[in-house]
């Protein structure tokens, strides 16, 4: 709607927008390091944690785009409210493409051997290919105990001596206390990253990237206007998304040249009172 005012080819700030538009901080670039080494090494798990909204998803998503071609394939599981049984075989039929697994008698720990052969048989055609496949466990924290425990059997029963896949948790910070209670777990993670928000100054450069793939060099948001978008985000890149879209159509519809800071502080009022009413 707003886009010929600002002069964009199409809009700037939806959270469902291509990787052209990833903005990749220092936070985020390590993050991402640290799941691409873990399965490129054949290594066991890597731990990836932020607040809702800084980007963890799309990060884990990049995992498979950013693998040379000798690794892979990526299993992204994200469906956590799942009993161990359906986990496993949700994670059977990523990893064979083939008929999906079903036996619903499965149940961690007891009876769990069958299964985790089965499992661990699948990767062996990566294998002979030199191919080393990852699975991504998204929304870590809401997974059950018990399934948190199928996690650790995983990666625990190697019947080769050999991790047969890696795995890539994603998950809230609260996630953090429930695996340091399963110690068989947390030993088996080569790597932990936090993904934090933005600073200011990555948020200013995170809002002019998305406008200049959007196809604009213009300062569409003014010194006062960048200010405000961290103070009121907060950092958090889809709080970001959210304010700054607002802001372009309001600034549209007010026929503004430029958006300042009160543009966006208007804009953070009236969402606060929406999610108070």
């Amino acid at each position: 709607m707003y886009e010929n005012h600002w002069q964009l080819e199409r809009p700037p700030f939806r959270d469902d927008a291509d990787d052209a538009f990833l903005f990749t901080s220092e936070t985020h670039e390590s993050s991402l390091l640290k799941m691409l080494y873990v399965v490129e090494n054949g290594l066991g798990a890597a731990l990836v944690v932020g607040e809702p909204g800084v980007g963890k998803t799309h990060l884990a998503r990049l995992v498979p785009e950013r693998l040379p071609e000798t690794h892979g394939p990526v299993v992204h599981l994200d469906f956590p409210q799942l009993t161990p049984a359906e986990f496993l075989g949700q994670l059977a039929y990523g990893l064979s493409a083939r008929a999906p697994f079903d036996d619903r008698n499965v149940s961690v720990p007891t009876g769990t051997d069958a299964t985790l052969r089965r499992v661990h048989t699948l990767p062996d055609g990566s294998a002979a290919e030199g191919r080393h496949p990852a699975v991504v466990v998204d929304e870590l924290h809401h997974l059950d105990e018990q399934v948190l425990t199928t996690l650790h059997l995983l990666l625990n029963h190697q019947p080769n001596g050999r991790l047969d896949f890696s795995l890539v948790l994603v998950g809230l910070p609260i996630v953090l206390p429930r695996i340091e209670r399963l110690p068989q777990l947390h030993d088996r993670l080569a790597t932990k990253s936090l993904v934090r928000r933005l600073d200011a100054d990555e948020t200013a450069e995170y809002v002019r990237h998305r406008l200049a793939v959007a196809g604009t060099t213009d300062d569409v948001f003014d010194a006062s206007a960048m200010r405000s978008l961290f103070e009121c985000s907060r950092g958090v890149p889809r709080r970001i998304n959210r304010l700054a879209d607002m802001a372009l159509l309001v600034g549209y519809a007010d026929r503004v040249e430029v958006i300042d800071a009160a543009v966006v502080d208007g804009v953070a009022e009236e969402l606060t009172a929406v999610r108070a009413a």
